[in-house]
């Protein structure tokens, strides 16, 4: 069965589904979704966002305020979001971008991680991967102090200018390694194990 529910302007929603799709647009209060097997769509809301998932791909685009994100095995995307943002999945790849808020936190097990955007000069950016990619396309605008940690996945970095430096640690097997992009800013974290890091310059 499909249900189409009009909700008052600005009012709080909460939409749930055990088994079965839940699209969303154009409300002005918070929203909270929670779906266990279903893809979730939502989009262009005046507030902010939580959205809970097991199985099935989460889109979010256009959030006025903040948005987080959690879920089990399917796809995060989230695009244009006025405050911060958070993404986590186990198996799932996320991807994010168009962020204005200085906080952002994303991790995931085995998932890739797409990042494209800004880096505010106050702002804390995590990305944390266990065996996926981690993919940062940060803006000619980003002022960024990035810290790279990783066992055994490969660094590489094709940001114009950014100054990189490697930090030896002899007690420490893991590969660690520091790149200051326009005089350094915002601090940027990314983690992984296996997974390979890759650092490259996008849009504005």
């Amino acid at each position: 069965a499909t249900y189409d529910v009009t909700v008052p302007a600005g009012a709080r929603a909460s939409l749930s589904a055990v088994s079965g799709s839940i699209n969303a647009a154009g409300l002005r209060g918070a929203v909270d979704v929670s779906n266990v097997s279903g893809a979730v769509d939502v989009r262009d809301l005046g507030s902010s966002l939580n959205v809970e998932g097991v199985s099935g791909r989460i889109t979010v685009a256009n959030v006025a305020s903040d948005a987080h994100v959690e879920n089990v095995s399917g796809r995060v995307s989230l695009v244009g979001v006025g405050g911060p943002a958070s993404a986590e999945t186990v198996s799932g790849n996320i991807g994010i971008s168009g962020v204005k808020g200085d906080r952002v936190h994303v991790t995931t097990v085995s998932g890739d991680i797409d990042f494209a955007g800004t880096v505010t000069g106050s702002g804390r950016y995590e990305f944390e991967t266990h065996s996926g990619q981690a993919n940062l396309k940060l803006a000619s605008n980003a002022q960024a102090t990035i810290s790279v940690e990783t066992f055994s996945g490969s660094v590489s970095n094709d940001y114009p200018g950014a100054v990189r430096r490697k930090n030896s640690d002899p007690d420490d097997d893991s590969t660690n390694f520091d790149f200051i992009v326009n005089r350094g800013g915002g601090r940027v974290r990314v983690e992984t194990f296996s997974g390979s890091v890759h650092i490259s310059q996008g849009n504005p």
